[in-house]
């Protein structure tokens, strides 16, 4: 028997499309750094093709925040023209499924195994909530650079919180959570 939680996740998944005016009204704002997950165009009936399969938008990442009444979701989408994808981050309410635009989701990362062996996959990003509820925490690659990020979960800014020469994930001692507060 499906709870009333995760009949509101689903959802909140089923709004992912609708989610595209809200991302270009945030973009508009910070036009240093837009949204990548971009407007669909409506178009007529036509048969489905390769191209739009490959297209579909991916929920990636899933967390639940502290409280249990929102959701941080990474939504992946490939680009056939770039041979690339587009990922963003999304904050939704469970109560009504309503999503937002909380930051760009930077370039995705091969899965790489011990010895450098990659992989058929993209690799999947955590992301951790602040006990307040007022920011998420995550790895962002950009420019061939892995980082900390942060995102405010009302949608108005994302920084960078780490600039180290290596990876984040590979620098011993760091922890996400001294960035949460």
């Amino acid at each position: 028997m499906m709870t009333r939680v995760m009949k509101r996740l689903l959802l909140g998944f089923w709004l992912v499309t609708s989610v595209i005016a809200a991302a270009t009204a945030i973009a508009a704002k910070q036009p240093s750094r837009q949204l990548t997950i971009p407007e669909v165009a409506s178009l007529p009936a036509r048969r489905i093709t390769i191209d739009d399969l490959s297209a579909l938008r991916r929920i990636d990442t899933l967390r639940l925040s502290p409280d249990q009444r929102r959701f941080a979701l990474l939504v992946r989408q490939a680009d056939a023209s770039t041979n690339s994808y587009r990922l963003g981050w999304f904050v939704g309410n469970t109560a009504d499924g309503s999503m937002i635009p909380v930051g760009d989701g930077g370039e995705a990362r091969l899965t790489v195994a011990m010895r450098q062996t990659t992989y058929n996959g993209i690799e999947r990003v955590s992301v951790r909530w602040s006990a307040d509820g007022r920011w998420i925490a995550y790895t962002l690659a950009c420019d061939g650079e892995v980082q900390l990020w942060r995102s405010r979960t009302d949608g108005s800014g994302q920084e960078q919180v780490t600039h180290n020469a290596a990876e984040f994930s590979r620098v011993p001692g760091l922890r996400v959570e001294t960035w949460l507060s």
